[in-house]
């Protein structure tokens, strides 16, 4: 559902915005929510500041498209008193533009041309003008910043570290069963990027020390030359590694992890990045998937704290994609959990 995609604060700058731009004496925009209409309305109103007066649709249909306007007009007499809530006495005959911003539960889902509406004799702007209308609909028209809240890069913070934790675990699992040689030449990627030719099971305590030191998960943002964090370590790795390299490494991934026949999470956001070549099984397509969608949500955390330094971006396009990130990354945790457990080596000395 779109339904509360968009925030009631960028709605009301949004409005704002159309508001200054415009020459037309009124604007109709359409927000939807599942919220509290009446607090989304007042909050929208405050963001949105003179002029700015929100209608919650009750009782009207908005569906047919022959008759959309003749909608509005009965919501604007029916509601005449939320015009004296939102334009002060001071502000009658003062106003030269109005925007009505229609508070519904649903999208607008009406296609529209340019009418014209008679407006009442009381309204606070052009009273008793005809003007062409077409209603907006707003959820389409918002651009954010990195920085939005709507991004939930704490959210992708936390699945950071989350997975970090899962692969620690599976792989200390791995150490110690009879299935260790197949975490060889991922061991070898582990001790280069961890700078230094440790065994694996110091790379992995420094990593758990690290894990456990971090005060709050929802703020998890290990840096891609950290040698003491899996999940910045494969950072790097993606970093540096061509995209038609990845599914090598993708291969060294589904082997250390002992995924076998269990097919991990495949999001959208490793299709786009997939190689030219097609990845030879479920497995290496899994594990190139979880190396992509690494890289993918740490570039997008660390650029999110960075947020000044870049433009501004469709908001459903950033809710899109965080809500992608944050699913595959979540699935990974969960497929690598759900992985079967292995029967434990005879103790000996460490082999890696």
């Amino acid at each position: 559902m779109i339904d509360d995609i968009i925030s009631p604060r960028l709605v009301g700058e949004l409005v704002a915005e159309k508001l200054r731009a415009t020459k037309d004496p009124i604007t109709v925009l359409w927000s939807c929510t599942s919220e509290d209409r009446e607090k989304y309305a007042m909050e929208v109103s405050r963001a949105g500041g003179r002029g700015v007066v929100p209608l919650i649709i009750r009782g009207v249909a908005f569906d047919d498209p022959n008759v959309i306007l003749q909608d509005l007009a009965l919501l604007i007499e029916q509601n005449k008193p939320a015009f004296g809530r939102f334009v002060s006495e001071d502000e009658l005959g003062k106003l030269e533009r109005v925007a009505i911003v229609l508070v519904s539960r649903v999208p607008l889902r009406v296609l529209q041309v340019a009418s014209p509406i008679a407006l009442p004799q009381w309204f606070p702007v052009a009273p008793g003008e005809t003007h062409n209308i077409v209603i907006e609909d707003v959820t389409w028209q918002i651009n954010a910043s990195l920085g939005c809240e709507e991004l939930r890069i704490d959210e992708i913070g936390f699945a950071l570290y989350r997975l970090e934790g899962c692969i620690i675990d599976r792989l200390e699992m791995v150490l110690s069963s009879d299935l260790r040689n197949g975490t060889m030449s991922f061991v070898a990627l582990l001790q280069k990027y961890a700078g230094a030719n440790k065994p694996c099971s110091e790379i992995l305590a420094g990593a758990v020390r690290a894990r456990n030191a971090v005060r709050n998960p929802y703020h998890f943002r290990p840096k891609s030359t950290e040698p003491s964090s899996v999940i910045a370590m494969l950072w790097r790795i993606a970093n540096e590694t061509p995209p038609d390299g990845l599914s090598k490494v993708g291969r060294q991934i589904a082997d250390a992890l002992v995924v076998g026949d269990h097919a991990l999470a495949d999001p959208l956001i490793a299709v786009i990045t997939r190689p030219s070549n097609p990845d030879t099984s479920d497995a290496v397509r899994g594990g190139r998937a979880l190396v992509a969608t690494v890289r993918a949500a740490c570039q997008l955390t660390t650029a999110a704290a960075h947020a000044d330094a870049y433009g501004s971006y469709p908001l459903l396009v950033l809710r899109a994609l965080s809500y992608d990130i944050r699913t595959a990354l979540d699935l990974f945790a969960s497929d690598i959990e759900d992985l079967p457990d292995l029967p434990l080596r005879e103790p000996h000395n460490n082999f890696v």
